[in-house]
């Protein structure tokens, strides 16, 4: 639940003119307060390029820097490994894994909790908002309002 003072961010990851992608940041409430959870999704037409782990390093930092939280994470299907491996690289770190949890097309999958911390612990870690765009041209990543530049 979104409030004014943890309102969600989420950015359109916008490749030469194209919305390609998304990422986002979805502050949790009450007594999950100080975590938030990391959404995002990427075309395949552009998987495989490190687009999208730059974009994640640096929603952490972005995470990190807006909300006051001391955990994120993002819960990736058991199947997803390319998911996985863009968190791995991000630095989460694998805390659960819940069998048979999610039910897509007909079938249950494993659903994955990956985290990462800051504050008291070292980190080692998981659509478009108006008046935010994150922007991929020639894998150059900026967010209006807020930069987030990324070479690939």
């Amino acid at each position: 639940m979104a409030t004014k003072e943890q309102p969600i961010h989420i950015f359109a990851i916008d490749i030469d003119g194209q919305a390609s992608g998304g990422i986002g940041i979805h502050p949790q409430f009450d007594v999950f307060r100080k975590n938030a959870e990391l959404g995002y999704w990427l075309a395949e037409p552009f998987w495989g390029h490190g687009i999208m782990t730059k974009a994640v390093k640096q929603m952490v930092n972005f995470a990190f820097q807006t909300y006051d939280i001391t955990r994120l994470f993002a819960r990736p299907f058991g199947t997803n490994i390319g998911s996985q491996k863009v968190l791995e690289k991000a630095g989460f770190i694998l805390e659960a894994r819940f069998e048979k949890t999610i039910f897509k097309n007909g079938e249950f999958e494993d659903e994955l909790d990956l985290c990462g911390f800051a504050g008291p612990r070292l980190f080692r870690c998981r659509l478009s908002v108006i008046g935010y765009r994150l922007s991929v041209i020639g894998y150059r990543l900026s967010v209006i309002g807020y930069r987030l530049s990324v070479k690939v």
